[in-house]
């Protein structure tokens, strides 16, 4: 394993999605007006560590070709559309991060669009909630398409970070794969040094699912927690709790947050666009906290159309650029 660059810093995370009414034009559009460089300067101006980029969500657009994805989804359909990009985004974001110095980070959801062909599906209880299954056939393909943009990708990406894993013990808790180890494997296939996270819903105390992580995916919604809260500082996992004190090298406790008010979407007020949802001396204070005890922080943006980051949002994260010198 390679040396864990997460080590009390910070970085970011942007949510850069389709909806599920937009066309594949619609998203090609959208995903050619992304400024990668242009993000990328303003990341490095800000100083940040490393940036969590989507490949897609369960709209089934994705912002990178992906012949397998495209094998499956489209089928035997003459009429077939892909909604994967032809621009290959996470490859040049990547190419422009690099030469600046900041590590790319990829976002990967573990299921997959609402596509019969794939044999993704949620069960439902008599009482409405919804429960996972085995699903052994669609894993295995949801691992070849992660596959072959790991292996496209090579080192370039650094880590993943995988949401949705709401059903470890249906899906993945199983001695022969698909399995945790085979997803991890689908995810290392491009470099075996890549740090994953796979992500179990926001949980306090942060959460590991499993042996694989190696950082946990810490996602937070509305409440940051500290050393006073119900529960100490550390991370749950199937072992039992144990105090970030305590942890060693694995998991690093890493903690994501939405800088603006929901993931990936502006909020617009009668005051025109609000966008950061903290004042800028809490998300100093709190960065600095998690920092100073051995964990890392990663801020999601709120982005424009065209990938850059606004302005009020980019002097935030200036103020924490002390925060990652070495």
């Amino acid at each position: 394993m390679s040396e864990n660059f997460l080590r009390s810093r910070w970085g970011a995370f942007i949510h850069f999605l389709g909806k599920r009414d937009m066309t594949a034009a619609e998203w090609n559009a959208r995903t050619a007006a992304f400024d990668a460089e242009g993000l990328a300067a303003q990341l490095a101006d800000a100083g940040a560590r490393w940036l969590f980029f989507t490949m897609g969500q369960a709209s089934g657009h994705y912002a990178a070709p992906n012949a397998y994805f495209d094998s499956v989804a489209g089928g035997a359909d003459p009429d077939y559309v892909s909604k994967c990009s032809t621009r290959d985004l996470p490859s040049e974001l990547g190419k422009a991060l690099l030469k600046r110095g900041i590590r790319l980070c990829l976002y990967m959801p573990s299921e997959a669009p609402n596509c019969p062909n794939f044999g993704w599906r949620f069960n439902r209880r008599p009482d409405g909630s919804i429960i996972g299954d085995r699903l052994a056939e669609f894993q295995q393909k949801w691992e070849a398409v992660i596959r072959e943009w790991s292996l496209r990708y090579g080192k370039t990406v650094s880590a993943w970070w995988v949401d949705s894993c709401y059903f470890a013990d249906a899906m993945y808790r199983f001695p022969d794969p698909p399995n945790f180890a085979s997803f991890a494997a689908a995810l290392r296939a491009g470099n075996p040094d890549a740090l994953l996270a796979f992500n179990p819903g926001i949980r306090i105390p942060a959460e590991s699912l499993t042996d694989e992580d190696d950082y946990t995916a810490g996602e937070l919604a509305t409440s940051l927690p500290t050393a006073f809260d119900r529960f100490p500082i550390g991370v749950k996992s199937p072992a039992g709790f144990v105090p970030l004190a305590e942890l060693g090298d694995r998991p690093q406790y890493h903690l994501l947050c939405s800088l603006g008010r929901d993931w990936g979407h502006l909020v617009k007020t009668d005051a025109g666009i609000d966008i950061c949802r903290f004042p800028a001396e809490l998300v100093y204070g709190y960065t600095a906290y998690i920092l100073n005890m051995g964990g890392a922080m990663t801020w999601e943006l709120p982005v424009g159309y065209d990938g850059r980051m606004f302005e009020p949002v980019l002097e935030q994260l200036r103020r924490l650029r002390h925060l990652n010198q070495d």
